[in-house]
């Protein structure tokens, strides 16, 4: 496969597509942006790093209301944002629009009509007939603009973080560097965005115009909501014959298992474990969990409920129950603070924290987790590693966020505790832990003598109450820590 894919790259570096060929000028519709960024340190929440400047991509949406789209992941945390034209020095200063960490694109503008005045705003498809193709551009490293032959490889559903996902287009290509936002244009059309690049294989993957559209229209009164909230554990069929049988499935059909359902999502309550999902709004799916989508093939089912519906749209299924079919329907929820027990990180904000007699209590991230680096699943902490990996969606009213023990801060307040680390908060006082607010409302309105913190493990830490919030001021001073905590 890897010999074909470099005897097509080869041949599209022959057959180069020039700016504007097919009536669009795309050096009037490129722009190009500099994010200056600064991260926050999840292992020290208090505390940011050093910030940092980027160059990316983006094309022009709409000339009025002076819409640009982008990458939403790497405006994370951004400081300030500047948009430059192509021919020109000028750096002009833009906001954000909006941002959308699940869909993986953002829209920013620059608040200066001029600015957009020898612009051209890119079309995007209102039906696609034929694969995306077409040619990749950008500027380089000297100003100059560059295009670049693409040919598609394939199409998916992919996730960005949580419950969303964009759909995304992997095309072969020619493309030195990037995966900074690069359009890909097939004719006049927009086909996406350039989000990721591999050197080695020559493939980019773009996020796709449809993306891009749906968000438009989500935005259009407005506000906007994000995507809809539904997922599902399943167990993928794949013609299991026996399995079938025993579900009560007749030979021609498919469908997938459901094994579990979040209780915060879309249909908790009215699908079942052990359902049998055969057709989404009449479309159906197969024993792969995949379903038919012209022009692209087999998407995973999340096609239908990401780029067909809106949050508020009611989602019908045909199942089989008890080996009886069924047809359910159900609302299509958003997403909110309460819907995910582990979240992924926390976005343009900083980490929450409360410190109190040296201890350091966080809720457990996937930020907290990339402390250990991008391979955390194999260096983390186990416990915390397997609760983030197999957990993360599954909220209950008694436990809506895991608080952490993230260190113990050495003071003679927490003698005996010094080295005790990264342990899950289970009760204060015999009272269950809901969330780091719950934490911190039991200790501070605590009357008893002791506080007594119970960790998974066994593991147990008892101050006495009263010496608390005056050693706990000591203890920031101690350490140059300003703020005791960060709850709003």
């Amino acid at each position: 496969m890897k010999y074909i894919r470099n005897i097509l790259i080869i041949t599209l570096l022959f057959h180069s597509f020039a700016p504007g060929v097919f009536g669009l000028n795309y050096e009037n519709s490129v722009v190009s942006i500099r994010v200056t960024t600064q991260e926050f340190d999840y292992y020290s929440p208090w505390e940011r790093k050093r910030h940092k400047t980027e160059w990316i991509h983006g094309c022009v949406l709409d000339t009025t209301r002076g819409l640009i789209a982008t990458l939403s992941l790497p405006l994370e945390n951004h400081i300030y944002i500047e948009v430059s034209k192509h021919g020109e020095q000028t750096r002009y200063p833009a906001t954000v629009i909006l941002k959308d960490y699940e869909t993986g694109i953002a829209f920013i503008a620059v608040p200066y009509q001029e600015f957009y005045a020898d612009l051209e705003a890119v079309k995007l498809p209102e039906n696609r007939t034929e694969p995306a193709k077409g040619v990749v551009v950008k500027w380089d490293t000297r100003g100059r603009f560059k295009s670049y032959p693409t040919e598609s490889f394939a199409t998916s559903i992919q996730s960005y973080e949580g419950l969303g996902g964009a759909l995304i287009h992997q095309l072969i290509t020619g493309l030195d560097s990037g995966g900074k936002g690069e359009p890909v244009f097939q004719g006049d059309y927009l086909v996406g965005i350039t989000a990721w690049f591999d050197s080695n294989e020559k493939t980019i993957k773009a996020n796709s115009s449809e993306t891009i559209k749906w968000m438009l229209s989500e935005s259009e009164n407005g506000s906007y909501r994000g995507q809809p909230v539904f997922w599902l554990d399943t167990h993928y069929i794949s013609g299991d014959e026996n399995l079938k049988k025993y579900l009560g499935m007749k030979p021609a059909e498919t469908g997938m298992l459901v094994s579990g359902i979040p209780p915060k999502g879309s249909g908790f309550g009215i699908i079942r474990k052990n359902d049998v999902i055969l057709a989404i709004d009449g479309i159906d799916i197969d024993d792969n969990g995949l379903c038919d989508v012209p022009i692209y093939g087999k998407l995973n089912f999340m096609w239908i409920v990401l780029f067909n519906h809106f949050v508020g749209d009611t989602l019908e299924l045909d199942i089989i129950r008890d080996r009886e079919k069924k047809r359910i329907s159900f609302p299509l929820l958003p997403e909110t603070d309460d819907t995910i027990l582990i979240p992924s990180y926390y976005r343009d904000t900083a980490p929450s924290y409360y410190i109190i007699g040296g201890l350091l209590f966080q809720e457990l991230t996937r930020g907290y987790m990339n402390v250990w680096g991008a391979d955390w699943e194999s260096k983390a902490d186990k416990r915390l590693a397997f609760y983030t990996k197999n957990y993360w969606i599954y909220p209950t009213e008694e436990q809506k966020r895991i608080v952490i023990l993230n260190r113990v801060l050495p003071a003679t307040l927490n003698q005996g505790y010094h080295n005790l680390t990264n342990l899950i908060l289970l009760r204060i006082n015999k009272t269950r832990v809901r969330d780091i607010y719950h934490a911190r409302e039991l200790i501070e309105n605590s009357g008893d003598e002791f506080i007594v913190c119970e960790f998974a493990g066994n593991e147990n830490i008892v101050l006495r109450r009263n010496s608390l919030i005056p050693e706990t001021q000591t203890i920031l001073k101690q350490y140059g820590i300003v703020a005791q905590h960060n709850l709003q």
